[in-house]
C-alpha cells in the first residue's frame, strides 16, 4: 500500500510539471482574450451613407456598428482645393481604453459630416488610413438621421 501511494504522489507530481512547463512554454498574452488585439484591426467591409447637397453644402449622415461598446468614432472631410474639390471623408475608429472592460454587444455610432465643396466635387472615404467604398444612398431618408440630431 506504501507502494501505490509513493506512486500516485509521482503520478501527480508528474502531470503538475508537465503543466507548469505547458503554461511556461505559452506566452501569457496567447492566452488573453484575442479582443484586445483588436484596437486597430476591425474594419467594416463598406461604409452605408445618404447624403444631400444643397447650395455648395454637402452633408453625409449615416452610423457604423462595432463589436463592442470600447470603440469611439471620429469623423471629418478633407476639402482638397482643385476643381473639380477632391473631398476625403476621414473616419478614424479606435478602442478607448486598453483596461476597459467591453461587453460583446454590437455597439451603433452615429455620423454626420458637413463641408462645402462645388456641385462637381469627387468623394472618395478612408477608414483608420485606409481606403473604404462608400454606399451612398442619395436623397433619402435614413432612419439614422433623428438619432444623429439627437447626440448633438
Amino acid at each position: 500500500m506504501n507502494k501505490q501511494l509513493i506512486t500516485n504522489v509521482l503520478i501527480v507530481a508528474l502531470f503538475l510539471l508537465i503543466g507548469v512547463f505547458v503554461f511556461r512554454s505559452f506566452p501569457l498574452s496567447d492566452l488573453q482574450n484575442k479582443d484586445d488585439n483588436v484596437n486597430n484591426t476591425f474594419t467594416p467591409e463598406e461604409i452605408v451613407t445618404s447624403f444631400t447637397y444643397d447650395n455648395g453644402l454637402y452633408e453625409y449622415i449615416g452610423s457604423l456598428d462595432f463589436p463592442n461598446g470600447c470603440y469611439e468614432l471620429e469623423t471629418h472631410a478633407i476639402v482638397r482645393e482643385s476643381y473639380p474639390e477632391q473631398v476625403v471623408l476621414v473616419f478614424n475608429a479606435q478602442r478607448g481604453e486598453e483596461d476597459a472592460f467591453c461587453i460583446q454587444a454590437i455597439k451603433t455610432i452615429p455620423f454626420r459630416i458637413l463641408f462645402s465643396a462645388s456641385e462637381h466635387a469627387t468623394v472618395t472615404a478612408t477608414y483608420n488610413g485606409e481606403g473604404i467604398d462608400l454606399l451612398i444612398i442619395q436623397n433619402e431618408a435614413l432612419d439614422i438621421l433623428e438619432f444623429v440630431e439627437d447626440v448633438e
